[in-house]
C-alpha cells in the first residue's frame, strides 16, 4: 500500500498489488508530510498540512 500527499488536499492510497486506488479529502490545505505507524493491531496513517494534523484509520481487507 502506498499513500501519497497532493497539493490538490488529497490523500491517495494505491495499492500496487491489487492495482487499485482510493482518494480521500481531508485537508484545506497542501499535503506536506504522509506517514504510515503501527500501532498495536492498527494500520495508522499521519498527514500534515501547514496548519493541520490527520491521523487516518486504515482498514486493509
Amino acid at each position: 500500500l502506498i499513500a501519497i500527499g497532493t497539493k490538490d488536499r488529497l490523500v491517495q492510497l494505491k495499492d500496487y498489488t491489487q492495482g487499485t486506488f482510493q482518494d480521500f479529502i481531508g485537508s484545506s490545505d497542501t499535503i506536506l508530510n504522509i506517514k504510515f505507524l503501527r500501532k498495536n493491531s492498527n494500520d495508522l496513517l499521519i498527514t500534515t498540512s501547514s496548519n493541520e494534523i490527520f491521523l487516518w484509520n486504515v482498514l486493509l481487507n
